[in-house]
């Protein structure tokens, strides 16, 4: 496996909440083969105020299909974006991860 790009696309029906703080991220933790090496990194792209349905993407220095990792109970490969949601006083903050692999528990 390995990775091409992150990309996102925030969507609020609620026009009463506002949002603040987006990021989207890559992560991985993994061996690549066949020619060895290891990608131990996370990648974060930042959008102040992101805009309704627009998209937004990074692509990571480990993608690539040179950089084809081993995905085991350990190794793993995440997408994860993250915003702050804020209605009157309140405010939440909320993340959704897309992983692969074992380890990407300690990511998400």
């Amino acid at each position: 496996m390995y990775s091409v790009k992150v990309s996102n696309i925030w969507t609020k029906p609620d026009p009463q909440v506002s949002w603040s703080n987006g990021k989207i991220k890559a992560g991985c933790s993994a061996t690549w083969f066949p020619s060895g090496g290891q990608c131990y990194d996370t990648q974060t792209w930042v959008v102040p105020t992101p805009n309704i349905g627009s998209t937004y993407s990074g692509t990571p220095w480990f993608a690539g299909s040179n950089h084809k990792t081993e995905l085991n109970d350990v190794s793993y490969q995440v997408g994860r974006q993250e915003i702050t949601l804020h209605q009157g006083s309140n405010t939440w903050n909320f993340g959704f991860c897309v992983a692969k692999g074992g380890g990407s528990v300690l990511f998400c």
